[in-house]
């Protein structure tokens, strides 16, 4: 038995498209459930890949936060550790942009000017 991509790979979108069209509850038919398979399938898969890009996405942004807290505390003590409640809520760019500065920072005072400014 030929699958519907086999029967209709000689067909344009354009005219399978209008064929489902005009089937009226194709859903419960072969080629209907077949269709609803593949649809699942895909938006699984999107989904799928969605997810896994923001899971990375977020997880890459609470790693600079993470190291971030850690250098802030080696560099100024436990006490600025109070001072890095807001790293959560800034942006990759952001971050970064803290990392290159905190190398040139001498003093605490630098760390909470620079915060103040975001």
């Amino acid at each position: 038995m030929k699958t519907s991509s086999q029967r209709f790979k000689n067909r344009s979108a354009k005219e399978i498209t209008t064929m489902i069209a005009e089937l009226v509850g194709s859903e419960n038919t072969a080629f209907g459930k077949e269709m609803i398979s593949i649809g699942r399938k895909r938006g699984r898969k999107e989904g799928m890949q969605q997810g896994m890009q923001q899971g990375m996405q977020q997880g890459s942004k609470l790693g600079r936060s993470a190291v971030l807290r850690n250098l802030i505390v080696a560099k100024f003590g436990k006490a600025a550790a109070r001072l890095t409640d807001r790293l959560d809520k800034f942006q990759p760019a952001e971050l970064d942009a803290l990392a290159v500065a905190l190398l040139k920072m001498k003093k605490v005072s630098e760390l909470r000017a620079w915060l103040a400014e975001q």
